[in-house]
Order: structure tokens, then C-alpha cells, then sequence
């Protein structure tokens, strides 16, 4: 009887969710707070590492299964126990015979530690790569030809590497024979693009106020070392 009046009384206040509330209303949205965005950037940027954690994860491998067993034509792939990662399995020759445990075992203890980045949260970048190896759907492959056609990151005459915070994007192009003294990077905020690279003797830093999508607010002023401003109209 105590706990059935209690119950009555704490449903009667005015500040029970249900009080006031019509019958079947969705409760209020929570309020947005200034984290929230912060959060948001964050997701996005943990998505896109993700991205090309895995694309390079796969690389990885193929580079591991062609330097380190050249019988394998393929890998085969299963989940882990806990269905969040892949783990592989087996070493595959040409005909899709599995390849003998003991030629297999140090090269899948080599290429598993890369598997941990194979989940379920970049199913969508490294499934493009795979292929159902049985009918059920149980195990998938990795041949050792599609994974040498996994284009880097970066690369050259590829798309670069790109990861976005908030407004700023940083494109990065991995050093080739056209920019061979280092890596390129591209910085993409408040309307400004910022190449930043390095030449044979020095460093250029080239900025360009019209390419971005987003306008930049002019006049744009430049300082290197305290050495005085620089304006640019």
C-alpha cells in the first residue's frame, strides 16, 4: 500500500515526464550544446581514418602475400568470435586449394594484426575488394591481383588522402616524380587553399583565395617570423 502511494504521489508531480504530456507525444529533442558539433567533426574524422585505415590495411596485405609466399593467390577471410573484425583463415593457391599450415601459419600470423582493421564499421570500403568464397557467404577472399590494384592514398595520379575537421579540409599527395622532395599538403579553410611543400632548395607555401568553394573575407594579410604583415587584396 506505501509503495502503491508513493508511486501515485511521485506521478502527480509537475515535473513527472508524463504530467501535461498528451497521450502518445514524442518527449522534447534534447537541446543542442556546443559539444555536439565538436562530436559531429569528430565522427566524420573518425569515419574517414577508418576509410583508409582500410584500404591501407589491404594494401598492406597484398604487399605481405606477395613478398612472403608467392604460392598464395588468395586469402580467405572468416569474422572473429566476436563478428566485429576479420581474421584470416587460410592461405589459398592458384586452383583454391588451401595452401599446406605449416607454409601458411607465419604469413597469417603476419597479415592478422592487419585484419583488426577490417570491421564492420569500413565494411563498405574493404568489401568492395572481396569476394564471397563459398555459397553461404561464411568466408570471403582477397586476391592477391585485386589487392596490387588498391590504388594508395595519396598517390600519385590518384585522389589524395583526405581528412576534414570541422570547416578545414588537409589533402595530402604522397611525394612522386613530379614533387619528388617531399609530400604535398593542401589545407582547405575559411575560403583560402594552402599548398605547402618542399622544392630542392627551400620550402614554398602557395595560397590561393580562389578555389575554395567557401569565399575568403579580403584583404588577406600574411606574416612570416613577426617580420611584418603582407597585405593581398
Amino acid at each position: 500500500m506505501l509503495r502503491q502511494l508513493s508511486e501515485f504521489i511521485a506521478a502527480s508531480r509537475p515535473d513527472h515526464p508524463g504530467v501535461g504530456a498528451p497521450a502518445g507525444a514524442m518527449p522534447p529533442a534534447a537541446p543542442v550544446v556546443p559539444a555536439d558539433s565538436r562530436l559531429d567533426a569528430l565522427g566524420a574524422l573518425r569515419r574517414q581514418a577508418g576509410e583508409q585505415i582500410a584500404l591501407l590495411s589491404l594494401l598492406a596485405i597484398g604487399q605481405h602475400l606477395r613478398a612472403d609466399c608467392t604460392q598464395a593467390a588468395a586469402v580467405a577471410f572468416g569474422w572473429s568470435d566476436q563478428g566485429t573484425c576479420l581474421t584470416a583463415e587460410a592461405l589459398l593457391d592458384a586452383s583454391g586449394k588451401p595452401l599446406p599450415a605449416a607454409r601458411a601459419r607465419d604469413v597469417l600470423d603476419i597479415i592478422e594484426p592487419y585484419c583488426t582493421n577490417l570491421g564492420d564499421d569500413n565494411e563498405q570500403t574493404w568489401g568492395a575488394y572481396l569476394a564471397p568464397g563459398d555459397p553461404q557467404g561464411q568466408q570471403l577472399l582477397l586476391r592477391v591481383a585485386n589487392a596490387a590494384q588498391i590504388r594508395e592514398p595519396g598517390a600519385c595520379g590518384g585522389d589524395p588522402a583526405e581528412i576534414s575537421y570541422g570547416v578545414a579540409t588537409i589533402y595530402w599527395y604522397l611525394a612522386c616524380e613530379h614533387a619528388p622532395h617531399s609530400d604535398i599538403y593542401v589545407i582547405d579553410v575559411l575560403g583560402l587553399r594552402i599548398l605547402i611543400r618542399r622544392r630542392a632548395a627551400g620550402t614554398c607555401v602557395h595560397i590561393d583565395t580562389q578555389d575554395s568553394a567557401q569565399p575568403p573575407l579580403l584583404p588577406l594579410a600574411v606574416e612570416v617570423n613577426n617580420g611584418g604583415e603582407n597585405t593581398y587584396t
